[in-house]
């Protein structure tokens, strides 16, 4: 009759499905130790993957802030009372005074339109977007795929659609690009069909150069701009044509300096010159004297000198006095804004360290689980899931690290304060919680001004622990411990990561999927027993019924 056979013509009275399920409870139950085993080894290896992702959020979010010279030992500048420049200062800077002055501004190579773009074509609207009418007087299409051209100076010509109408070539002073690469062209087809002066804008900027180059309708203006200042970045037009050393003569362009606009530059073409005729504008770099020393060659109004960044916005009428001093309250607030990092990452330590233990709370079977709603499952599964990390080697060995990181004097330190809790940072609680003394790390700044960098950010020459700072031990400490806790249990909740859990779970796995082929196996053969069993007692009954009648 096989599995699915019909029972009970026996009048026997046995439920084979029962029996079934009865025979197979045994195997069901090994099933379901092996279930547990694999979830819980889950459950544990997603709760190291939250853990192994705060370790990382601290070590890069967190604790470079306090590697850093310019955040520990934060400088301030300030200028008496001048507009010329800005000032700032970095952690490398000394506290001390600078005399200093402005000489010359940086500058962009600039050209821009000095007036109206003027139109060759007179018939032509007065704001006339199109190139053929700066450049033409007239430009009629002939039909046959050749125009008739009327140049600016009443020249004429016919011409083919596809010849080259306007061929210039840009550079910026600094390009590597083959002079090829940097050339546009316009057809006579091109300009008939409508080509403007914002195609042409578009053409200049699509070469990728530092110069770029716009259209204003609004004023009716054209210009081009060489992003990057000083006198190497330059914008060189080298004309391939007259016509269009008319087009850019037409569009009046003038050097912009300095808050003035030089007169319109000449535009020409040489037949004879192989190279064609190159107009060339460069920007210019700035100058300044500081503590009696000229600096030039500066590009782009901004110079970094002992730590000192200067930005130039004018020329100086006379010496400004620069005053670098230690910004004490930022550096006290970087230190308070770690005690608070340092002790959240300690919580969720400690949580999952001593996380309390429900061991009447087992991981649920499936047929449980179809007993419960989904709210009771969350609630249960949040007890079974509690304690997964209870005393966990891993974290403890991270918390101890990071304690013995804090309280270790640093070596190589000059002076007396050369620990944190020389700083005012004390523990608080058996937690490892720590708190600031705000006015004893008042106290070492004032005595001691680099003391809050060198025993936070000091690095060692050779990288040794006691020499190094407490934020660099702490790093070293946390880069640890996630590599212990991704050799162990990797970084995601995927256990196919190489981790030696991740090989656990893929082990659970695999004989839970090979019991579940013998399970389905035995399962099946219980059923051709019963079904035997029942066609026997069918055969029996016939039999006694047989015999009963012959008797009467």
């Amino acid at each position: 009759m096989g599995v699915n056979g019909i029972y009970g013509l026996s009048g026997s009275g046995i439920d084979v499905e029962s029996m079934v399920k009865v025979g197979m409870l045994s195997k069901q139950n090994q099933y379901d130790k092996m279930y547990k085993q694999e979830t819980k080894l889950s459950w544990q290896k997603e709760a190291y993957s939250g853990v192994y992702t705060d370790l990382m959020n601290f070590n890069v979010s967190k604790l470079s802030d306090y590697k850093m010279q310019s955040k520990m030992n934060a400088m301030t500048a300030t200028t008496n009372n001048t507009s010329a420049f800005s000032v700032s200062a970095n952690g490398s800077a000394v506290a001390m005074s600078h005399r200093v002055e402005v000489n010359e501004l940086s500058s962009n190579a600039y050209l821009m339109s000095t007036g109206s773009i003027e139109r060759a074509n007179a018939g032509a609207a007065e704001d006339s977007v199109d190139l053929k009418d700066s450049v033409f007087q007239s430009l009629t299409d002939n039909g046959d795929g050749t125009f008739h051209v009327t140049f600016k100076d009443g020249t004429t010509d016919t011409v083919s659609g596809d010849a080259e109408a306007l061929s210039f070539t840009v550079d910026d002073g600094v390009s590597r690009l083959d002079a090829e690469k940097r050339t546009i062209k316009f057809t006579y087809q091109q300009l008939a069909d409508g080509a403007s002066f914002n195609d042409l804008a578009s053409k200049i900027k699509g070469l990728n150069l530092n110069v770029t180059a716009s259209y204003d309708s609004v004023n009716d203006s054209f210009s081009l701009y060489n992003s990057k200042g000083g006198t190497d970045n330059k914008i060189s037009l080298t004309m391939g044509n007259k016509a269009t050393a008319d087009l850019f003569n037409n569009m009046k362009l003038g050097q912009s300096k300095d808050g003035a606009l030089d007169p319109a530059q000449t535009f020409s073409y040489d037949s004879s010159s192989a190279a064609g005729s190159t107009t060339e504008i460069a920007g210019s770099n700035g100058k300044i004297t500081i503590d009696g020393r000229e600096y030039t060659n500066i590009t782009d109004n901004k110079l970094t000198v002992g730590g000192v960044t200067y930005t130039l916005m004018d020329k100086t009428t006379s010496a400004a006095i620069v005053t670098v001093s230690q910004d004490k309250d930022s550096i006290v607030d970087r230190v308070k804004q770690f005690v608070e990092d340092y002790n959240a990452m300690l919580d969720g330590l400690q949580d999952k360290y001593n996380e309390q233990k429900y061991s009447d709370y087992d991981v649920l079977t499936k047929t449980q689980e179809e007993g419960m709603t989904k709210e009771q499952i969350e609630k249960w599964n949040e007890k079974a899931k509690s304690g997964l990390l209870n005393h966990d080697k891993y974290i403890g060995d991270i918390i101890s690290n990071m304690r013995e990181a804090l309280a270790t004097p640093v070596d190589g330190v000059d002076g007396k304060y050369n620990s944190a809790f020389n700083l005012g940072i004390t523990t608080t609680n058996d937690r490892g919680h720590i708190k600031l003394d705000e006015d004893k790390l008042k106290k070492a700044l004032d005595e001691e001004p680099n003391s809050v960098y060198q025993v936070f950010g000091k690095l060692d020459a050779n990288d040794d622990f006691s020499g190094n700072g407490v934020a660099q031990r702490l790093g070293d400490v946390i880069t640890k411990g996630m590599s212990k806790i991704k050799e162990y249990a990797g970084t995601t909740t995927e256990p196919s990561d190489g981790s030696k859990l991740g090989a656990k779970i893929l082990e659970w796995q695999n004989k839970m999927s090979d019991f579940k082929t013998k399970m389905s196996t035995y399962e099946t053969l219980l059923y051709k027993k019963y079904d035997a069993m029942e066609v026997a007692l069918q055969k029996l009954s016939m039999t006694l019924n047989y015999v009963t009648f012959n008797q009467q």
